[in-house]
């Protein structure tokens, strides 16, 4: 896979195996970005999918006071 097709991929699977392939796209922060905004989109459709709500911050449901 080409950085191009990489980008143009929405399937994140795909692209963690190319950034396994090939270990300049680890270093590549473009390549970085797109897989990471990819990974928040559908966390995002999750919770929405999950609580119902249509504007929900991805972390929102995390409690960081929570005390193991």
């Amino acid at each position: 896979m080409t950085k191009a097709e990489i980008l143009a991929c929405k399937d994140i699977d795909r692209i963690w195996a190319a950034m396994q392939e090939n270990p300049s796209f680890k270093e590549d922060r473009e390549v970085w970005d797109h897989m990471t905004g990819l990974h928040a989109q559908k966390e995002r459709e999750h919770i929405q999918a999950l609580f119902g709500a249509e504007d929900t911050d991805t972390l929102a449901h995390i409690d960081y006071q929570k005390k193991s």
